[in-house]
C-alpha cells in the first residue's frame, strides 16, 4: 500500500501537483520515518516549487537512510547549484556520477556547470565532451552539446560553440520544448527575469527552425509586455 502510495505521489509531481504530493508524502513518512523515498519524492515537490532549503533537508534525510541514492545527490546537487553554492553541488554531483545512476549523464554535465561557475571552463568543457560520447537517450546528449557550446563560447570559440549548438538540433530536435514549459513555470511562480533568461539563450544560440523561433519569439514578446523586463543580452539559461 506504501508503494502505491509513493508512485501517486511521484505522479503528482510529475503533474505539477506539488501541495498534493508533499501532503502524501507527509502522510508516509509519519508512517514510516526510514522511508527513503518519501523524503525523496517530498524533496522533487520543494525543489520544484522553489523551496530549495525544505528540498536540501528532505534530500539529506533520504541519503542519511540510503547513501547510495544516486538521484538524492543529484537532486541535491541541483538544489545548492541554484543557490549558487556551486562547491558544494560539485560534491553532490560528483557522489551521483560515481553512483552509476540512470541519469548519469546529466549528472556528468551538471559538474561541468559547476567547474564553470568556479571559473575552471577547461575542466568544465572535458566533462561536457565526456558526457557527450556516452550513450544515453537523444535529449540528455542534446543537453550535453548545449552546455558544451556555451562553455566554448567563454573560451572564445565561436565556430566550435556553433557546431556543438548544431549538434544539440540534430541529436534532439525537440530539445528547446521541456525548456519553454520550465520558463513557463518561472513564469507563474514568479521568476520573471529567469523565464526571460531561459527564453532567450534558446533563442540566441540554437538554430530553430523558422517556425519554431517566431513561436519562441513571442512567447518572450508576450512575457516582456507583461513583466516590462530588459532586453536579455545574451546570459546562460542552464537546463537541468
Amino acid at each position: 500500500q506504501q508503494a502505491e502510495r509513493l508512485r501517486m505521489a511521484a505522479g503528482m509531481v510529475a503533474q505539477g501537483n506539488f501541495p498534493a504530493a508533499i501532503q502524501l508524502c507527509d502522510g508516509l513518512i509519519l508512517e514510516n520515518g526510514a522511508n527513503a523515498g518519501a523524503y525523496y519524492i517530498r524533496a522533487e515537490a520543494h525543489r520544484l516549487s522553489g523551496q530549495l532549503p525544505k528540498a536540501i533537508d528532505d534530500l539529506g534525510y533520504c541519503l542519511a537512510i540510503d547513501r547510495k541514492n544516486g538521484r538524492a545527490h543529484h537532486c541535491r546537487g541541483l538544489c545548492f547549484f541554484e543557490l549558487r553554492r556551486y562547491s558544494q553541488a560539485a560534491t553532490h554531483f560528483s557522489m551521483a556520477v560515481k553512483m552509476k545512476h540512470k541519469s548519469v549523464i546529466t549528472s556528468l554535465v551538471s559538474l561541468g556547470r559547476c567547474y564553470q561557475e568556479l571559473g575552471k571552463p577547461q575542466l568544465a568543457l572535458e566533462h561536457f565532451e565526456h558526457a557527450a560520447r556516452m550513450r544515453g537517450t537523444n535529449s540528455n546528449r542534446a543537453y550535453a552539446y548545449f552546455c558544451k557550446g556555451h562553455c566554448h563560447r567563454i573560451l572564445g570559440d565561436p565556430r566550435a560553440a556553433a557546431k556543438d549548438f548544431q549538434n544539440v538540433m540534430e541529436a534532439d530536435p525537440y530539445f528547446h520544448l521541456p525548456y519553454l514549459q520550465r520558463a513557463q513555470m518561472a513564469e507563474k511562480r514568479g521568476d520573471l527575469a529567469g523565464a526571460d533568461n531561459i527564453i532567450s539563450s534558446l533563442l540566441a544560440y540554437l538554430p530553430l527552425n523558422s517556425g519554431e523561433r517566431a513561436k519562441v519569439e513571442k512567447m518572450r514578446e508576450n512575457l516582456r509586455v507583461h513583466s516590462a523586463l530588459p532586453v536579455n543580452r545574451g546570459g546562460f539559461a542552464g537546463c537541468d
